[in-house]
């Protein structure tokens, strides 16, 4: 099972903790530890990397794992979204719990 760690360290600044994501592993009768993955310096923000299929899941739509770069840009300007010149290269979409607001990013 993973788990949160927490790991205090002296920087220039003072004390600084780092979180990670970690798995505990028995190894020759021993703990052995196991990072996952680097979460940051705020618990509360975890950024995950999706598959192609949870996205459609999350989305509702199977427009992203068929769509290509240039369906995807005619596709936001049909409803009326401001893409950037040239290909996108990464798209961000984010939702504000709180706020029940979306936010998109294009890159």
């Amino acid at each position: 099972m993973a788990f949160i760690r927490a790991q205090k360290r002296k920087t220039k600044s003072g004390i600084r903790t780092y979180y990670y994501l970690v798995e505990n592993k028995w190894e020759n009768g021993k703990v052995k530890q196991k990072v996952l993955k680097y979460i940051g310096t705020n618990p509360n923000k975890i950024s995950v990397d999706l598959t192609v299929e949870q996205c459609t899941a999350i989305l509702g739509s199977s427009i992203i794992s068929t769509a290509t770069a240039a369906e995807l840009k005619r596709k936001f300007q049909e409803i009326g979204i401001c893409v950037p010149k040239g290909e996108i290269e990464k798209l961000i979409l984010s939702f504000d719990v709180q706020k029940k607001t979306c936010s998109l990013v294009l890159m």
